[in-house]
């Protein structure tokens, strides 16, 4: 049986993910690469958008060399246009949001794009991107300050989440994940470390907001699900976030 070309391509950006996980950053970027390379049509296109994304989130987590990420999600945005595929639109504004926040510290023009991607991600009915959604606007107003602000909206994606633990959601072919998780190697474990991450965030925002108590009842929650996904990626972070013993 002979595969088309975006199978194939899917099959190489699942590869890169899997290489990701093992931090295998040379073998990752080759199969992001060939995955992009091998189908740039129209019924292709969110799958080349989505893996120029994730082209950008690897550049993100091996260098914060913003020349190279910047290129790649220009491009990513210029397929969006072209193929006004409102998936892949949805995950690129999203994938700018967070690194333009959270790298550069660009927080004026991250709030735009997370007003933007909140707004598209409602429209889209997708509760695992209004999840993250949320939790990156979340963020973005802990960036800036805001602690009493981020909190309903941190609180929000905690519950889109704990729904996705309980519901049967469909299969993603691919879905862009934060770039502080690493590359977890199924949609649920993605999920968990998000959800870990929303959790570990909210009692930072908690803490500054004078809520102690509520601060250290996140901080064992986001600890429990820690330990339950087992992301390397997420344990270290969430000991520099929320400043518990691990």
């Amino acid at each position: 049986m002979v595969l088309g070309a975006p199978v194939v391509e899917c099959l190489y950006a699942h590869l890169g993910q899997a290489y990701t996980f093992q931090q295998a950053w040379k073998q990752a970027q080759d199969a992001y690469q060939r995955a992009s390379r091998l189908c740039a049509a129209p019924p292709a296109a969110r799958l080349v958008s989505l893996t120029l994304n994730l082209l950008a989130i690897l550049a993100v987590q091996q260098s914060h060399n913003k020349l190279p990420v910047q290129a790649l999600l220009e491009e990513a945005w210029r397929m969006t246009e072209t193929s006004r595929d409102q998936q892949a639109l949805v995950e690129t504004e999203w994938d700018l949001a967070q690194i333009i926040a959270i790298v550069w510290d660009a927080l004026t023009s991250s709030l735009t794009h997370g007003e933007h991607v909140l707004e598209l991600a409602q429209a889209s009915h997708d509760k695992e991107l209004e999840a993250r959604s949320r939790s990156t606007f979340g963020v973005i107003h802990i960036l800036r300050g805001d602690f009493e602000e981020a909190m309903p909206y941190l609180e929000t994606s905690l519950g889109f989440y704990i729904a996705l633990d309980t519901e049967p959601g469909a299969s993603r072919e691919l879905s862009l994940a934060h770039f502080l998780i690493g590359a977890p190697p199924t949609q649920p474990l993605a999920n968990l470390a998000s959800e870990a991450m929303c959790c570990a965030f909210q009692a930072f925002a908690q803490v500054n907001s004078g809520q102690v108590q509520q601060s250290i009842r996140s901080s064992h929650r986001a600890l429990t699900i820690v330990q339950e996904s087992k992301n390397i990626w997420v344990h270290i972070y969430f000991g520099v976030t929320c400043r518990i013993p691990l």
